[in-house]
């Protein structure tokens, strides 16, 4: 029997780009196993592919994302939902630097 992966450490790092969501993706299952990484929410819909050896783990990250709540979803080679996670995303407005206009 297959084993779901399992989410752990999400992290948001403000930056003034836009935020950094990070996850770390475990596999732990002895076989390799593919899958999506899916972050959703307002007008973002960003996804990553991942294959995972056996036993490993991964961290995987999305930049530039804006405040708001987001879900994360892991899907398997089937399309199936195995994990799943959500993040919030509450970085301060970046200082302006003065320009002297």
């Amino acid at each position: 029997m297959v084993k779901p992966p399992m989410v752990k450490r999400v992290r948001i790092a403000c930056h003034p780009e836009g935020a950094i969501v990070s996850l770390t993706l475990r596999n732990p299952n002895k076989v390799e196993l593919a899958f999506q990484i899916r972050l959703s929410g307002g007008d973002v819909q960003v996804a990553q592919a991942v294959t995972l050896s056996g036993k490993t783990a991964e961290r995987v990250r999305f930049g530039g994302i804006p405040d708001g709540e987001y879900a994360i979803t892991v899907l398997n080679a089937a399309g199936d939902t195995v994990a799943s996670a959500e993040a919030v995303v509450d970085c301060p407005p970046v200082a302006q630097e003065a320009t002297g206009v």
